[in-house]
């Protein structure tokens, strides 16, 4: 005949089986959503995890102990695989954290523009890559690299530097932290959509035709870019988007899924929209 648990042993098994069942529920609220994390990191990085658990590293920051540190905390737990790195283009603020990244994980795709300067963290770059019989891809304007439901496409490759459009669902954004005067021009011309959130380089100006086209609800503003900018950030102004640094804001993510996306910052305040 079987004996009834001790009360305390009953009420810890209950509490258990509610915490495994809020993990399940947040696991697969998480698995219609898509992610883009930016953190508080020296240089240019972002994480991209797509509804089905595709993640891609975009650039890498500057601190490559700072980034692996970060990946570690960002990814799921035990995950040691990365689906894809991309470089924006290949300096000081990108390669430290990406040399990081593949020394840690193995990863399935690596994508960059053509370059002919060349640099030691490069070169380690590339042989880190061949060591997991990985070759880079040098790609061209309009090459793709599919993510289950959502695509990551390439926009301008030109000179060493690329920008990317992420679309997945209705959430769609821009990583322009590369663009240039030439760029600007060029996808300026061009029928692009409306963005949940665009990365931009700080030290460009905001009053420009590109950001009046693609009507974003959030910019996040990138170490990248060439050229300097003296305006302060009460100075910044993009019709109704809102403005985040990681400088004031911390660690920013955003969260969408088909109907709504949601801006997060580690400090200030957080946006939502449609």
């Amino acid at each position: 005949m079987l004996r009834p648990l001790p009360l305390r042993l009953s009420l810890s098994l209950v509490a258990l089986l509610s915490v495994v069942l809020a993990a399940l529920l947040i696991a697969g609220r998480h698995a219609q959503q898509v992610r883009i994390v930016l953190p508080e990191i020296a240089g240019d990085a972002a994480l991209v995890i797509t509804p089905d658990g595709r993640t891609v590293l975009i650039d890498g920051g500057a601190d490559g102990a700072a980034l692996a540190t970060w990946l570690g905390n960002t990814l799921p737990f035990g995950q040691r695989h990365l689906d894809a790195v991309v470089l924006t283009r290949a300096d000081g603020k990108t390669l430290s954290g990406q040399l990081a990244a593949l020394k840690r994980y193995a990863v399935k795709a690596a994508l960059l523009p053509a370059t002919e300067r060349r640099s030691s963290s490069l070169d380690a770059w590339e042989q880190l890559l061949e060591a997991q019989q990985v070759a880079p891809e040098y790609v061209a304007p309009g090459d793709q690299l599919m993510l289950g439901r959502c695509a990551l496409d390439v926009l301008t490759a030109q000179d060493g530097q690329m920008t990317l459009a992420l679309q997945c669902g209705p959430t769609v954004a821009y990583f322009l932290q590369a663009v240039d005067d030439d760029a600007e021009t060029e996808l300026s011309a061009r029928d692009l959509a409306s963005a949940a959130l665009v990365v931009f380089p700080w030290k460009r100006p905001t009053d420009t035709p590109l950001l009046q086209r693609l009507r974003p609800a959030a910019i996040v503003f990138s170490d990248g870019g060439r050229g300097e900018n003296d305006r302060s950030w009460a100075d910044r102004r993009v019709d109704a988007a809102r403005l985040y640094h990681e400088q004031i804001h911390g660690q920013i993510e955003l969260i969408g899924d088909e109907r709504q996306t949601m801006i997060r910052a580690e400090r200030g305040e957080d946006s939502d929209g449609n």
